[in-house]
């Protein structure tokens, strides 16, 4: 039979400090901006600093 002794103890990673929120919070944003981002160049058929027939 297996034992499961490492079950309830916390595995060391980035996620796991002392600004585990912060990080992901940070993360979550980053993904938000992202999303943001490409929604607008769909939006506008135009990415960043480029212009087409419908927008000058």
């Amino acid at each position: 039979m297996t034992h499961n002794d490492h079950a309830n103890t916390t595995t060391p990673g980035p996620f796991n400090g002392p600004d585990r929120q912060a990080m992901f919070a940070e993360f979550i944003r980053s993904g938000l901006q992202q999303l943001i981002k490409a929604e607008l160049t769909a939006a506008v058929s135009a990415g960043r600093y480029e212009r087409t027939e419908h927008r000058t």
